[in-house]
């Protein structure tokens, strides 16, 4: 297990610190915006903003392009508010501008310009807008949000029952209240659809049904800002929405992209479930947003134990393998024979289908190079 897991630990620490300085900073501009701040930075304040923000645009490159602009964003809107620029806000520009110029100064970068590099600009033997449908269609809209089932099903059940506290309260006009328990049906169908997904098959690779599938996942949340009472709380959701967009569209254009790339994206996600549990639970009895976190736990159960069977029989099935592997290059034989792991969809390389992953998959267990490995199903 820890050698599986271990070569992804620079990655994955990478992603999530970048994820927690972009929460850091949009928690700190949205609080420069609405005049929170009850002091002006102090100068070793200033000192400490522009270190951080220009150490932290050193990790991530899409989140890097996104903090830079973000800042620029929240600093104009700030001036143009109270006709001055923000000491504070003027530092978080200064430090990720200058760490975004340092981070993209790096020759391995002018590599990725030129094709030479892993990473490239766009697809090789495809134009750039298709190279950016395929990003969108197989990428951005299933690890981007259709495959995260639980976060949908959250986001469509608290607005749902959001709608139906509102419409019970007997707050606004009828017709009004009528419309929003409407869209809140409608709310609750995806929700619905949503747990239904919790235990099938995951989202390999996408399609029109899914890039439409996310837009509606979108269009719900921009309903839901519509049944937050706090004005700040609509503000964080429209935030966290432009957000999620300007963080996908570096990504239509740079190859390859995996679901890591959309740490960031889940964080926000996870932000807007955070706002509508709030506000449902400031709407209502406190009871009610208790059950729901009741229901929430009980269907996250059920998924559990039902993952766990599923990755108990691969992991049994690949002890398995590994020992018949290890025996049949035991024996100088000049060809080892493997089994495909049963549920291979839950994996995401499970077997060495291609010549690409046999290299790989003979480096990793100690195959010789000069054995060939033939797949069994």
């Amino acid at each position: 297990m820890w050698s599986e897991s271990a070569v992804w630990v620079s990655g994955f620490a990478n992603y999530a610190s970048a994820t927690i300085v972009m929460l850091i900073f949009l928690r700190a501009a949205l609080k420069e915006l609405s005049g929170q701040f009850a002091h002006p930075v102090r100068p070793v304040g200033q000192v400490g903003i522009l270190a951080f923000a220009f150490i932290s645009q050193l990790v991530v490159e899409h989140v890097t392009l996104y903090l830079f602009v973000a800042s620029i964003g929240a600093l104009a809107i700030d001036y143009l508010e109270q006709r001055m620029f923000s000491r504070r806000l003027t530092c978080w520009v200064l430090g990720f501008g200058a760490g975004a110029m340092v981070m993209f100064s790096n020759p391995a970068y002018r590599e990725l310009s030129d094709g030479q590099s892993y990473k490239k600009l766009g697809a090789q033997s495809t134009s750039p807008l298709a190279a950016a449908k395929e990003a969108l269609r197989d990428q951005i809209s299933t690890n981007g949000m259709v495959s995260n089932t639980a976060v949908i099903f959250a986001i469509c059940s608290l607005s749902a029952l959001t709608a139906v506290v509102m419409y019970a309260s007997g707050v606004g006009s009828l017709r009004a209240r009528l419309v929003q328990l409407v869209l809140g049906l409608f709310a609750l169908v995806g929700a619905v659809a949503a747990a239904s997904r919790l235990t099938n098959q995951p989202v390999e690779s996408g399609s029109t049904k899914t890039v439409l599938a996310s837009a509606v996942v979108l269009v719900v949340v921009l309903w839901a800002v519509t049944l937050q009472k706090d004005a700040g709380d609509r503000l964080v959701i429209i935030v966290a929405v432009l957000s999620l967009l300007a963080l996908s569209l570096p990504l239509l254009v740079v190859t390859p992209i995996g679901a890591r790339n959309f740490l960031p994206s889940y964080a926000l996600l996870l932000v807007v479930v955070s706002v509508l549990l709030s506000n449902l639970a400031s709407l209502t009895d406190a009871r009610v947003a208790g059950l729901w976190c009741a229901v929430m736990v009980a269907i996250g159960a059920v998924a559990w134990v039902h993952l766990y069977g599923i990755y108990s029989e691969i992991d049994h099935a690949a002890d398995k393998r590994e020992r018949s592997v290890r025996s049949q290059v035991g024996s100088d034989s000049p060809q080892v024979s493997i089994y495909a792991l049963p549920n291979g969809e839950w994996l995401q390389y499970p077997d060495p289908s291609n010549p690409v992953y046999a290299r790989r998959f003979k480096v990793y267990y100690d195959v010789p190079k000069d054995v060939t490995v033939r797949l069994v199903r």
